[in-house]
């Protein structure tokens, strides 16, 4: 009898336990890491001003670095989200998208000259000023990534979609001779 109730302790155990892991393997987090040479905050209303050597880093279902000379953050009220963000130029940013359905990704590496701009509710960057970015596709061997210039670049991480004002774009395609055919 005392053996029975061992058993079973262990395995109510074990279930919870295990219970545990795979609520803690489900919970999806997105993290965001931002600095400066100076960096002040308005503790009222949670806006953060960076300048010189302004950076933000994020982990989420895509992946993004921006760098800029300053920008200027929003958090909610809990500090646990940024709402917005506002940066001056030069700005340079490297994203990672998240995997679409086909599980393709896409890696951006853009810069501007003016600004770039981000909403969390909408999940758009925006790039303002001689914006050139540009795109691959992931995974791929020997792709070439698509060459876009323009005024203004939008791109949606919700969507996955790309708007380019006053827009030109460069596609380069490998030929045989240069695939290393002899």
């Amino acid at each position: 009898m005392r053996k029975g109730r061992t058993i079973i302790w262990l395995v109510g155990l074990a279930m919870l336990v295990g219970g545990v892991v795979v609520a803690q393997q489900s919970r999806k987090t997105a993290t965001a890491e931002f600095g400066g040479e100076l960096f002040e905050w308005a503790m009222d209303t949670n806006l953060f001003t960076l300048s010189g050597g302004a950076w933000l880093n994020v982990k989420a279902d895509h992946v993004a670095k921006m760098t800029a000379s300053a920008m200027t953050i929003k958090l909610n009220e809990k500090l646990n989200l940024v709402e917005t963000l506002t940066a001056t130029g030069p700005v340079k940013i490297d994203i990672l998208t998240a995997k679409d359905e086909k599980g393709m990704q896409r890696k951006i590496i853009a810069s501007c000259t003016e600004k770039g701009t981000y909403q969390e509710a909408k999940q758009l960057i925006e790039m303002i000023g001689d914006v050139e970015a540009d795109v691959t596709t992931l995974p791929a061997g020997n792709v070439e990534a698509a060459h876009l210039c323009g005024d203004k670049i939008s791109f949606d991480l919700k969507t996955n979609k790309v708007t380019v004002m006053q827009a030109k774009m460069t596609v380069t395609t490998e030929t045989g001779a240069e695939k290393g055919e002899q």
